[in-house]
């Protein structure tokens, strides 16, 4: 049944993004309420769980007297199928129509476990700390209201959890990271807390937000907004002109940001347009010298760094598509990816120098075998990688370089991206591989992430105290294995959903386009067809038997379809003009012919 945990044997495909198999047996069943389809077709009802044509029988309730034909409900199994019997559930949820956005969003929602609301306990809480606090001085706080603070986001940003500082001397930046203090107004096992643990992180969806903390934090006490005290744990670390490190330390600090940017008006800034006030011009200037020197620091180290561009959905004010952008990355975007980066590294390498229980960043080494499948892959357009599990991210780094701007980027980038392994949250440090670093955490942004929240606590307490107590100590060595095992189960499900909402939010798009024709690239290649992927975003599937023009075989070692008679090839990052046949929000299906 749905979610349940399941053995599976690859069967075919094992570096494609949809690789097949058959399931071996039923390790673990999954929660007994499940989402679904209700039917009522010639007298007969029942419930399809999403995703199967499998029917569970449902007994009697008042809800049965309310639901639709078609509609997406909520069931409670009430008995488990046998080898002869179908399951039977009961209706405990009307969720809506199938087949249109909001009620496929629900289910989506439903599916990750991800609650849009809070408890009122956990609103009134907040609301509360909003009314009621007043800034106090502390001893250990540094007033830093005087120092030239500016923020950079997004055009839509509402929740500013970083703001930067930088001092120019004749050899070295002073780069100040200062980032929102949750920690202070978030105390441990408050409503705030055990909702925020619960939720682990923000979740991001078309022209909405379901925020981990109550939007009285996020998009208040919480947020370094222009003109306002605010809270802060900063790092501060000296950098040469060549980006190596000099020193770095932290503290607990009272700001003060004098200015919001977002990342356009820095790109503007930065491409010539003019900017009155010269000490922000001068802090711009020397941001754009440091960031250059870091990537190349980064560079040097072997650092790998994909550069996919991304789809940016502009919604009208009822909710509605207006546009699709496609982006790609920016100068003023690296300026803050580059130093959130140091941030976490230079409060990783602090607390793992000296042995403190903490949460880590990690990103293994890539298995072996899926190295191996890319490095067959790889030889045939001419680049050699180590065998037996000696690749360094040296080695994929300068792949990258050498396919810059070329046909073969995406479709190396993507096969390459496909052979690593996930990044995750650990106990235990075991380096970051993609970004060539030894120590690696999550510092910035703990209005959005609980891994950030503690390692914030961690890093409160040896500003205050000079070390954690033993009883700290204790709690941390006893609880982070289970909890960063839930935080990179629950950032999972978040990534699954903002991904699926997103997807069926450019469907609901452009499904008014069908029957149009389409550049696009081909971002998957299966044993039972091709998939495509269009500039506005849209992927979807031509099916092997609508290619016509030949009998195709898919070849796995090279992820190719080949044909049989006329020799025709298809590879993952070749260009295909294809027609847009059908949506189907219902099923979340594409379906495309060659045009």
């Amino acid at each position: 049944m749905d979610n349940d945990i399941v053995e599976v044997k690859i069967t075919s495909g094992i570096n494609s993004p949809k690789p097949e198999g058959r399931i071996l047996k039923i390790l673990k069943r999954a929660s007994i309420e499940v989402v679904g389809t209700y039917f009522k077709k010639r007298g007969v009802e029942g419930f399809h769980p999403l995703g199967s044509s499998d029917i569970i029988n449902l007994s009697k309730n008042p809800l049965l007297k309310k639901v639709t034909d078609g509609d997406r409900v909520v069931i409670h199994i009430e008995k488990m199928p046998t080898k002869h019997n179908r399951a039977i559930g009961s209706i405990k949820e009307i969720i809506g129509k199938s087949g249109t956005y909001n009620t496929e969003l629900a289910v989506t929602l439903i599916k990750a476990n991800i609650k849009p609301d809070f408890d009122k306990s956990v609103i009134n809480e907040a609301r509360e700390l909003q009314k009621t606090h007043k800034l106090q001085k502390e001893k250990n706080r540094e007033d830093l209201r005087d120092l030239l603070t500016i923020t950079i986001d997004p055009d839509d940003s509402k929740d500013f959890d970083d703001a930067i500082s930088i001092k120019r001397e004749k050899d070295f930046f002073e780069l100040g990271v200062h980032i929102a203090d949750v920690s202070y107004f978030v105390r441990e096992e408050s409503a705030i807390d055990k909702a925020a643990f619960e939720r682990a992180t923000s979740v991001y969806l078309p022209g909405k937000v379901i925020p981990m903390l109550p939007e009285a934090l996020s998009n208040d006490l919480c947020s370094l907004k222009p003109g306002e005290d605010k809270l802060a744990l900063s790092v501060f670390v000296k950098v040469k002109n060549d980006g190596n490190i000099i020193s770095s330390r932290f503290a607990k600090t009272l700001i003060r940001s004098d200015r919001r940017f977002t990342y356009k008006e820095i790109d503007l800034i930065l491409e010539g347009a003019e900017e009155p006030d010269n000490k922000f011009k001068r802090t711009i200037e020397d941001m754009r010298k440091l960031t250059k020197a870091l990537i190349k620091k980064r560079e040097k180290r072997g650092a790998i760094d994909f550069n996919f561009p991304d789809t940016r959905i502009i919604l009208n004010p009822n909710g509605s598509v207006k546009e699709l952008i496609r982006e790609e990355r920016t100068f003023s975007q690296r300026i803050i990816e580059e130093f959130m980066l140091l941030a976490n590294e230079t409060v990783a390498t602090y607390i793992f120098k000296h042995k403190i229980p903490s949460i880590s960043r990690v990103h293994e080494k890539p298995e072996a075998e899926k190295m191996e499948a890319f490095r067959n892959f790889v030889k045939t357009f001419g680049f050699t990688i180590p065998a037996d599990n000696k690749v360094t991210p040296r080695h994929l780094q300068t792949i990258l370089a050498k396919i810059d701007n070329t046909n073969e980027e995406i479709l190396i980038g993507t096969m390459m991206l496909r052979s690593l392994q996930q990044a995750v949250y650990s106990s235990r440090n075991l380096g970051h591989f993609a970004l060539a670093t030894k120590n690696y955490t999550h510092f910035t942004s703990p209005i959005r992430r609980y891994p950030d929240l503690i390692v914030h606590r961690i890093l409160a307490d040896i500003i205050q105290k000079g070390r954690l107590s033993e009883e700290r100590e204790n709690l941390y060595r006893k609880n982070l294995k289970e909890w960063t095992c839930e935080f990179s189960a629950k950032e999972r499900a978040a990534d699954s959903a903002q991904m699926q909402a997103t997807e069926l939010k450019i469907m609901e798009y452009m499904e008014k386009r069908t029957g149009e024709i389409f550049k696009g690239i081909i971002s998957g290649i299966t044993s039972f067809g091709i998939f495509i992927e269009i500039k506005e975003g849209l992927e979807g599937l031509i099916h092997i038997s609508d290619l016509k023009d030949d009998y195709y075989i898919f070849d796995e070692a090279e992820l190719a379809l080949k044909g049989k008679r006329r020799g025709r090839i298809f590879r993952i990052g070749e260009k295909m003009k294809v027609k847009l046949t059908k949506i189907d929000l219902e099923k979340r299906q594409v379906d495309f012919l060659p045009a």
